[in-house]
């Protein structure tokens, strides 16, 4: 098998984990409360660092950008608990897709932080992908709950957190990035547990842990597949999340996409996947002599 098949299958695996855990996280949140299945993540992500990456701890925690370290742990964990706040409210497959505008905002960001120029072409597809979340959403035409608006902010910052990522530059260790988001996560959110922390019932402890569990596991396949096979080739292959979100949805909650809902997530995979794809040749482009 060659690398680029191997990366493939890790970022399946990646995929697979991550909606495990954001089922799990659903349940805790709907249980809980989404700031306290953010907790659980980022709590029990650090509790299984030690145990899925023994003896390199300190060799990561190394950096010489702790402050972008530290404030790209905190973009992210904003992403995180705004999405686990609207995951409270809203169908697991409808905050997943509503998830899938990150690559627009990023392509956004990129621009005002990096400097990066856009054409036409994928200033269209940025314009087609927000027509798309705007089918599933449908504004004005019946009545929609507020956390709808969550995954979108969530998404927002998450491609915050891409691009200071490229600011940050290919010399950080991506896996020194994984000690710092629960070290960060866990130190914030702890500290502010008064303002959110409802105890937790037997099931839901068991439940915290599995989260944090296949936190750190989804992020380590996830750094080896991007070893392994390039950005470009990976990157739409994120999209089969909203399968295995549908998947578990109707499994664990009963609830599957509506008609318009679906044709709005395939507006929006179709345009993400070409900015993915525009993005690929204008890097390239940029890397020749």
């Amino acid at each position: 098998m060659s690398d680029q098949a191997k990366g493939i299958l890790l970022l399946l695996i990646t995929v697979f984990v991550f909606s495990i855990g954001d089922a799990v996280g659903k349940l805790i949140a709907e249980a809980s409360g989404g700031l306290m299945a953010s907790w659980g993540r980022f709590v029990f992500a650090l509790a299984a660092l030690p145990v899925l990456m023994p003896h390199r701890i300190g060799q990561l925690a190394r950096t010489t950008q702790w402050r972008l370290q530290l404030l790209r742990s905190t973009v992210v964990i904003g992403a995180n608990a705004i999405f686990y706040m609207g995951l409270q409210h809203i169908p697991l497959a409808d905050a997943i897709a509503l998830g899938f505008v990150s690559p627009f905002m990023t392509t956004l960001l990129a621009i005002s932080i990096l400097g990066e120029k856009v054409g036409v072409r994928r200033w269209t597809a940025i314009a087609i992908g927000f027509v798309g979340v705007l089918v599933i959403v449908r504004p004005g035409l019946e009545t929609r709950h507020w956390a709808y608006a969550l995954p979108m902010v969530s998404a927002s910052f998450w491609a915050l957190f891409v691009v200071l990522t490229r600011k940050l530059g290919p010399d950080e260790p991506p896996l020194t990035t994984l000690l710092y988001t629960p070290v960060m996560g866990a130190i914030a959110l702890s500290a502010t547990t008064p303002l959110y922390w409802r105890d937790p019932a037997p099931e839901i402890w068991v439940l915290l842990v599995l989260m944090g569990v296949l936190s750190t596991a989804g992020h380590l396949t996830l750094v080896r597949a991007y070893r392994l096979a390039p950005t470009s080739l990976l990157a739409p292959f994120n999209y089969i999340s909203i399968v295995f979100a549908t998947f578990f949805g109707f499994v664990l909650f009963g609830t599957l996409p509506d008609g318009w809902t679906v044709l709005g997530v395939v507006i929006v995979i179709a345009s993400g996947a070409y900015v993915y794809h525009r993005e690929a040749l204008a890097k390239a482009r940029r890397a020749t002599p």
